[in-house]
């Protein structure tokens, strides 16, 4: 591999790259070595099956991939080599792929230099995870209410423990709040769902009739966007329906599963929101390791790395807005904003997401923490198998398996680091 460096400013760095036909080679190898590995042909044993028996377009595919792979690793040899720490490959160009060789430019954003405070001085209790009968019984109870009938009420109010039908809009000094319009919303009165207050505005009000109000947010509701504000509310009851809910009942449990009785029911549900509960304290434990940190030490979030969160938290909105049939500029030319305005809103959620992304780089590198060529193997090979078994491929050769081990690798090696600061910085009982 020769290079040469063109630019470098912000930690962003750009090179130009020329590898060899014995470069690409090695690389060309394994992606056909792992094809025959997942893949079957008549006659043959999976990973038996000889290179001169698979077609044209197959060849050609393993030999794109082959190079593609040789680019992604020839960036690990430039980094060793540079000295530096690749946070993200901003874009590649290739410029000339001859069976000479490959040339390509690449465009790197780099991780800024930073040293870790001592782990040892970091600590975080752990909070022991106790489910409550209540919580159960609230389970319970929601599980009835979604296997519930409904009943139309035509000429009467609506009333607590009634389902309605509403489309309304919540603004903020007249700019709707995200997520402040909806139509045909279903709302089971008394459920405490919506923001303090706007379920009990809506009783006693009659099908067809709008009602207008205003809501003080209090100071400590969990959105932080529309605590403590004042909102204007517009809503339309559209339909009315009293609720029945199914008997709590030996035969009701059954419906539900194998379920002998009522208290397999509930024991089964004691222990999923059990496994909830510890995967939420789990969660909490990573994120205030993290949290104290970068609050003990003067962690940066460069620039690009910002952005790049900024793009992706954009992305994942847009796809959410999508799956429930929604677009994402219709949705901000309704709240009046644009996405320079989210970029602004998300923004200091951004940095912080940029530092985390640091700290965990950091401990990795800091602490030795390291993923084996071999668990990657392990690893793809269950995501290939899964992905076979669920039909998402037909067959190997349909599952992009260099994309699919850049996914993994820095999966692993994220979930490594994570035990690292746990067993580091949570206090033991």
């Amino acid at each position: 591999m020769e290079y040469k460096k063109t630019k470098d400013a912000d930690f962003v760095r750009t090179y130009e790259v020329t590898l060899s036909a014995e470069d690409v080679a090695s690389h060309v190898k394994m992606v056909r070595d792992e094809h025959r590995a997942h893949s079957s042909q008549d006659g043959f044993r999976p990973g038996m099956a000889p290179v001169d028996s698979l077609d044209a377009r197959t060849l050609d595919a393993i030999r794109e991939a082959g190079a593609e792979r040789a680019v992604r690793a020839s960036l690990d040899d430039l980094a060793k080599k540079e000295g530096m720490r690749i946070a993200s490959v901003r874009s590649v160009e290739v410029q000339k792929k001859t069976e000479e060789g490959v040339q390509f430019a690449v465009e790197v954003g780099v991780y800024p230099p930073y040293t870790l405070p001592a782990l040892d001085t970091i600590r975080v209790e752990r909070t022991e995870v106790a489910i409550k009968d209540e919580d159960v019984v609230k389970a319970l109870e929601q599980l009835r209410r979604s296997r519930a009938t409904f009943t139309p009420k035509k000429d009467t109010p609506a009333m607590l423990g009634d389902r309605v039908i509403v489309d309304f809009s919540v603004s903020h000094e007249e700019k709707l709040i995200e997520g402040g319009e909806q139509v045909s919303y279903p709302l089971a009165l008394g459920s405490n769902t919506m923001i303090p207050g706007f379920e009990e505005k809506l009783v006693g009000a009659s099908v067809g009739e709008e009602k207008l109000f205003s809501l003080s947010v209090p100071a400590d509701f969990g959105n932080a966007a529309i605590a403590g504000k004042e909102l204007s509310v517009r809503a339309k009851i559209k339909e009315i329906d009293s609720v029945v809910m199914p008997e709590l009942s030996d035969a009701f449990a059954a419906s539900l599963g194998s379920f002998a009785d009522v208290a397999a029911l509930e024991a089964r549900i004691r222990e999923g929101l059990a496994h909830e509960g510890q995967e939420k304290e789990r969660q909490r434990i990573r994120l205030a390791i993290l949290d104290a940190i970068i609050s003990a030490s003067d962690v940066p979030a460069p620039a690009f790395l910002v952005e790049e969160q900024l793009d992706g938290m954009i992305a994942g909105f847009d796809q959410d807005l999508h799956e429930r049939g929604m677009e994402l500029s219709m949705y901000l030319a309704q709240l009046k904003q644009t996405q320079d305005d989210l970029r602004n809103q998300w923004r200091s959620a951004a940095v912080r997401q940029a530092k985390i992304t640091l700290v965990l780089q950091a401990v990795a590198e800091q602490q030795n923490v390291r993923v084996e060529e071999q668990e990657v193997q392990e690893a793809l090979t269950r995501a290939v198998q899964e992905a076979l078994a669920r039909g998402f491929a037909k067959d190997a050769s349909a599952i992009d398996l260099v994309a699919l081990r850049a996914r993994i690798a820095p999966s692993l090696l994220r979930e490594r680091t994570f035990a690292l600061l746990e067993e580091r910085c949570v206090a033991r009982a």
